[in-house]
């Protein structure tokens, strides 16, 4: 797949604060780092760069009901651990 540069700029974002790339976003399972990275990489395609969830969804290989899930996740936690948010 041909990544997008603006994808390609997030997965270089990701990569530095969470030291995860493109294919432990895709299969890293779920240990904490992974799904935090995963979250905080679909909440940063959906919400600043405003892809849909399918397109976000299609980035990871993840079905969109997950992607929106995982960004409600992010959201919460941007809300209650600001310190958290690394973008």
């Amino acid at each position: 797949m041909t990544l997008h540069s603006g994808v390609r700029t997030r997965i270089d974002q990701i990569e530095s604060l969470y030291g995860v790339g493109l294919s432990d976003l895709k299969h890293g399972g779920s240990f904490r780092r992974f799904c935090d990275a995963r979250q905080h990489f679909w909440w940063l395609l959906n919400k600043q760069d405003g892809f849909s969830l399918q397109r976000t969804a299609r980035v990871t290989g993840h079905h969109h009901t997950t992607v929106l899930y995982g960004i409600r996740q992010y959201q919460a936690r941007l809300e209650t651990q600001p310190e958290r948010s690394a973008a």
